[in-house]
């Protein structure tokens, strides 16, 4: 995890308004299709954390009680 904070840390530095059109454009595409990868791997992850009722362990009621505390 500490690979993709300072993946993200490094984006987040750069300023968009010093981007040309063309390399705004690609950021947002790269940008759009790794917050997918990611969405799925916590889908991934929420699932499993919820099939094991990992929740419990911290006395919430479900996975998205869970979520909305965290």
């Amino acid at each position: 995890m500490e690979a993709l904070r300072a993946a993200v840390d490094g984006v987040l530095s750069r300023d968009p308004h010093q981007l040309a059109d063309a390399e705004l454009s690609a950021e947002l595409a790269e940008l759009r299709r790794q917050a997918d990868r990611i969405e799925a791997a916590f889908l991934a992850r929420l699932a499993v954390f919820d099939a094991r009722r990992a929740y419990a362990d911290e006395r919430a009621a479900n996975a998205a009680v869970w979520l909305r505390n965290n």
